[in-house]
């Protein structure tokens, strides 16, 4: 199993950047090609609509393949405009929030 990990904010420069240089196909197949996707930072962060719709492409190819997960983390998340603090898990176990909010 290869796994990969990125913060989010990395994440959204490396779709800017793919975006720009019209690498976008090159991008997504080389990030769905792990089994594992952990994106790490999964707080607030502003996506543009290109930036959303390759999010959501990643997603869609991670899942088309059945032995592909991705994995978020986070120690905040915003929702409805509130933020909310994750409470410290034991270092065995793994805090994973589901609070991301794109921006289209």
């Amino acid at each position: 199993m290869k796994a990969y990990f990125i913060k989010m904010d990395e994440l959204k420069d490396k779709f800017h950047d793919a975006i720009i240089g019209e690498k976008t196909g090159k991008l997504l197949n080389g990030l769905s090609k792990y089994s594992r996707l952990i994106i790490d930072e999964v707080e607030y962060c502003k996506f543009n609509r290109q930036e959303t719709l390759l999010f959501f492409q990643l997603v869609d190819r991670v899942s088309i393949k059945e032995t592909g997960s991705i994995v978020l983390l986070a120690t905040k998340i915003f929702l409805n405009g509130r933020l909310y603090l994750m409470k410290k898990m034991p270092s065995s176990a793994i805090s994973i929030g589901y609070g991301i909010r794109l921006s289209v």
